[in-house]
């Protein structure tokens, strides 16, 4: 049985093999639901929204609370960890993608190379580019600027005026939650009793209130227009500002209170893993899926367009997305477990190179 303790400093790797979890069957909506998939009408299905509403801004959260514990350390100790774990898989996967292509094509001049590389480094794997940015930034402002809160708003504030380009906009998106995660760690003895105040009783109602309030956010408010990757961040390029400017703070709000709720949530589950007494079972299988999220994130994008190519000739029932969604992270940790066997194998690829995994579980 664990105790207290162990549950709270376990809470962060469960509450991100939860999101892993559902990022995983976001993508599953996406790609492999048959008519559904092929046609794009997922955009409006209430649960594809639920779960888009917060399953990226979540992870960017829980990376800013870990990245307050790195701030201790020195800029260029910090700048080369993160460079290792996030910059790095980017250029490894660039380097694979080009070379299968290659393969592929039989087309081989260097030109043709480099335009090839720098085509795959710009259209894959933006979450690591956008944490990496994010990263960054803190790094300047925390050494810098002493954590100038208000250097971080004033950041925010003025994310809309700034081009989307080049991965900008997606470490826009990120940015708030990032900083939010940052600053609930930098606060953790005032946040870490209201992880576990599912407890009371007294709370019930007002968690409840943030689920219902969250689902009636995602119904009427949260639409195609809503999304991140279908109307960006900057105002530069809308024909409204006004309206550009509601749409980002719509999405910021919606997300911010999704981040709420599917930590109540999570805090819900143990509590009834907890009262049914398959606690260790639970905080083992989503501790196992927090450990390798990112690993199953990077498979999960590399198979993305293989759903794709095969979604009209699967039924997309909901029976079918589940199974596959099982099946696909079954696959995911089979191979990630086998990957991180070799070090230099689970650097490269996943940007894990220390060999400790209770040391690492801590880390993003």
């Amino acid at each position: 049985m664990m105790n207290r303790q162990d549950l709270r400093e376990d809470y962060w790797d469960i509450l991100r093999g939860i999101a892993i979890a559902l990022v995983v069957i976001g993508h599953s909506m996406q790609s492999w639901s048959g008519e559904m998939a092929s046609s794009g009408t997922y955009w409006d299905y209430i649960w594809f929204k639920m779960i888009y509403g917060f399953h990226m801004p979540i992870f960017a959260l829980i990376s800013g609370y870990f990245m307050y514990n790195t701030m201790k350390r020195d800029a260029v100790s910090i700048f080369i960890s993160k460079t290792k774990s996030l910059l790095l898989p980017i250029l490894v996967w660039g380097g694979i993608d080009t070379c299968i292509l290659l393969i592929k094509e039989k087309k081989i001049t260097l030109l043709y190379v480099l335009q090839t590389y720098r085509y795959f480094l710009g259209s894959s794997l933006w979450f690591l580019w956008a944490l990496y940015g994010c990263a960054l930034i803190v790094i300047i402002v925390n050494k810098l600027f002493k954590d100038n809160i208000y250097l971080y708003f004033l950041i925010i504030i003025l994310s809309p005026f700034i081009t989307d380009a080049k991965y900008l906009g997606a470490i826009k998106f990120l940015f708030p939650y990032y900083v939010l995660g940052y600053f609930v760690k930098k606060h953790n003895h005032r946040i870490r009793d209201w992880l576990c105040s599912i407890e009371k009783r007294k709370t019930y109602f007002g968690q409840a209130m943030t689920l219902i309030l969250y689902y009636l956010a995602i119904k009427y408010l949260y639409n195609y227009n809503t999304y991140f990757y279908t109307t960006g961040i900057t105002v530069l390029k809308s024909e409204n500002v006004i309206w550009q400017l509601g749409i980002d703070c719509i999405r910021l709000l919606i997300g911010i209170l999704g981040c709420i709720s599917i930590m109540i949530v999570a805090n819900t589950l143990i509590l009834v893993a907890k009262k049914w007494n398959l606690l260790s079972v639970f905080t083992k299988a989503l501790k196992m899926l927090g450990y390798y999220s990112m690993a199953i994130y990077i498979l999960n994008w590399r198979t993305i367009a293989l759903g794709t190519c095969i979604a009209h000739k699967t039924s997309g029932s909901w029976w079918n997305i589940a199974c596959i969604t099982i099946i696909a992270i079954v696959i995911y940790c089979v191979m990630a477990i086998f990957l991180y066997k070799t070090n230099l194998i689970a650097g490269l690829l996943f940007g894990k190179w220390s060999k400790s995994k209770a040391h690492e579980s801590k880390k993003v």
